[in-house]
């Protein structure tokens, strides 16, 4: 469940940073609309926490395993 979870939050990331690439982009003039890019910078903090989650559910995998494993 761990492994699955960590595959989520690594594709998000990896969308994450292809949107902020987009972000600053600029095409023949064309720029994207300030509140496509605000839900990209919304979408970047929010990756930043997904690193804190991947971290918390690690740990919690591995604290379960020693526990089934004394068992």
């Amino acid at each position: 469940m761990v492994i699955r979870a960590n595959t989520v939050v690594d594709i998000v990331q990896s969308v994450i940073t292809n949107l902020a690439a987009a972000k600053n982009l600029q095409v023949s003039s064309f720029t994207l609309p300030d509140d496509i890019k605000q839900g990209i910078e919304m979408a970047e903090d929010f990756s930043n926490q997904t690193d804190i989650i991947k971290s918390q559910a690690e740990e919690t995998a591995r604290i379960s395993m020693e526990l089934l494993n004394a068992m």
